[in-house]
């Protein structure tokens, strides 16, 4: 019994009985609280249960979140331990003798809390006076807290594990003191070290050909006949990952594309959970770095914009498999990917994109939809786009009734030879699906994949393999993680970065790095599960899409 002063009401020492006694403690925990400590509450677990919590007014409704999410229960109330003595709540603890605290709040979290503590009403109003062009006057009223304005610097993707540097330029401003706090744990929390334990950086080394695109934001490595000179570059990049994660030498193969990595042989572990950030950002030591040859960058103008003034931007058809109960073989429909394919549909259709959106296509629906589309005429539009969301294996993608696709016959339907409308056009195809058998698969945080099989695809020529983007959720003979509640990992990341960075006229090439970057500090809530998506491409040019006029869409969550 974790609650012995609650004994002599009568309750049987059953599960039962311990779940009604922890239900009295809970009630009795809420009716010591007050408002303020309910927001604090509320600040401390929106990261963990990944919500939106700052309408919520009763504790009960938070501990009722928890419990449904099995993050607090009778049998493990270290939760409502480690909230209460970040509160300042000792009392409660001693009083109904809780047991030690758990480590489920962040550091992150735990810092700003602390910051939020020790800002004055003086200070609160000249932050929001700072913030005014970071956030909507709106949303900085009179009754904005502290927390809630920093979990609107949040939403508004101005906050973060690794995106400090507003509030610390901010903060610093009104209140030096306190700067030092958030620099304190830039320094602590840095780029070699995590919130959950020791870093898990691993260094990987990726061949790439020199080209006069950007492929150093890619980890393609385009077949001979495709480069434009004979040199090749390596590049040394740090991206957090799972020790032995991917596959040694491997290479995966598909409509002229060469997706090349070199790391030791290893799978996933056993058991997944709730997937949560993770503040680990890896990057390379530059202090004693000197170039062996200075390397002059490419403008806009000597790189080149893929036109984008046409009568439409495009079509985009977003093929959305969730019911997989009849495939064979056997495989789990995909919990919350409904939420994934809504946001897609949501912010191509802002980018001024048609979207066409097919749902529990077979494999047979899949093909006939990729070459219907490929006999349209796209004269008057100016880039295609296509989101297949499905269960896959190295190289395919699953339809409904459990029968592969390979993905060079999702692209082959658009080369230059098949679809001269799009020729020096940019094709863009993003895939979510797992590229590697999974061990095993539990319900809050799934893997889209089966079993592994290589898919070998012959090359085809430089003309018809130019212009495509192929956005892959994760490396070869790696998982892509996905949460039966939230939806996806990567497709989350892609439409968030679209809608930030497409107003600040950023490439595409230059967003899908920065999903790299914030895919790869997601983890599940144990802090060993990691993915890393992987773009592979042979654009000519920048592609970048014109500011849509329309205000930018809210995503489902």
């Amino acid at each position: 019994m974790f609650f012995p002063n609650l004994a002599v009401v009568g309750f049987s020492v059953g599960l039962h009985g311990q779940e009604m006694e922890f239900q009295f403690v809970l009630l009795e925990v809420e009716q010591t609280l007050n408002t303020k400590d309910v927001e604090a509450l509320a600040f401390l677990c929106s990261e963990m249960l990944r919500k939106d919590l700052r309408g919520l007014t009763a504790a009960s409704d938070l501990f009722s979140m928890l419990q449904k999410e099995d993050l607090l229960s009778a049998e493990d109330p270290s939760l409502l331990t480690e909230l209460l003595t970040i509160c300042g709540h000792n009392k409660l603890i001693r009083d109904h003798r809780l047991p030690p605290a758990s480590s489920n709040v962040t550091p992150y979290r735990k810092m700003l809390f602390e910051l939020s503590e020790e800002i004055t009403q003086e200070d609160l109003k000249s932050i929001k006076f700072l913030l005014q062009r970071n956030l909507p006057r709106s949303r900085m009223d009179e009754t904005t807290t502290m927390f809630k304005l920093l979990l609107e610097l949040e939403k508004a993707d101005e906050l973060s594990h690794s995106n400090l540097e507003t509030l610390e330029k901010v903060v610093g401003k009104v209140n030096p003191k306190l700067k030092s706090k958030i620099s304190h744990y830039m320094k602590t929390q840095g780029t070699h070290s995590q919130e959950t334990g020791e870093s898990r950086t691993e260094s990987v080394k990726l061949s790439m050909p020199e080209q006069s695109t950007t492929t150093a934001q890619s980890a393609l490595s385009l077949p001979s006949h495709m480069r434009h000179t004979s040199a090749t570059q390596e590049l040394n990049l740090r991206i957090p990952m799972e020790t032995e994660s991917l596959s040694s030498s491997l290479s995966q193969t598909f409509h002229g594309f060469s997706l090349q990595s070199n790391s030791n042989d290893g799978g996933p572990a056993d058991t997944l959970s709730r997937p949560s950030l993770l503040s680990t950002e890896a990057s390379d030591s530059t202090a004693d770095h000197k170039p062996e040859a200075s390397v002059t960058p490419l403008d806009d103008q000597a790189l080149g914009v893929y036109e984008m003034k046409g009568e439409k931007r495009g079509i985009c058809l977003i093929i959305n498999n969730y019911d997989f109960s009849s495939s064979q073989p056997s495989l789990k429909n995909r919990e919350g990917t409904q939420k994934d394919a809504k946001n897609l549909e949501d912010v191509f259709r802002w980018l001024g994109f048609e979207t066409l959106v097919e749902h529990d296509c077979s494999h047979e629906k899949i093909l006939s939809l990729l070459q219907e589309l490929g006999r349209k005429d796209h004269t008057l539009t100016d880039v295609l786009a296509c989101c297949v969301l499905s269960h896959g294996r190295l190289g395919e993608v699953y339809g409904v009734d459990g029968k592969a696709v390979p993905l060079k016959d999702l692209t082959e339907p658009f080369s230059g030879s098949r679809c001269s409308t799009l020729r020096d056009k940019p094709k863009l195809f993003f895939v979510q699906a797992c590229q590697e058998k999974p061990r095993q698969i539990c319900s809050s945080v799934q893997a889209d994949g089966d079993v592994e099989s290589d898919a070998s695809v012959p090359k085809d020529s430089l003309h018809d393999a130019a212009d495509f983007l192929i956005g892959m959720s994760t490396v070869p003979y790696s998982l892509s993680y996905r949460d039966g509640k939230q939806g996806t990992w990567y497709i989350q990341s892609l439409c968030r970065k679209l809608l930030l960075l497409v107003p600040r006229g950023t490439d595409l090439l230059s967003i899908l790095t920065e999903v790299n970057n914030d895919v790869s500090k997601m983890s599940d809530f144990t802090g060993t599960k990691r993915q890393i998506p992987q773009p592979a491409f042979s654009l000519r040019k920048k592609v970048i899409f014109p500011t849509p006029k329309a205000p930018a869409p809210s995503l489902h969550k």
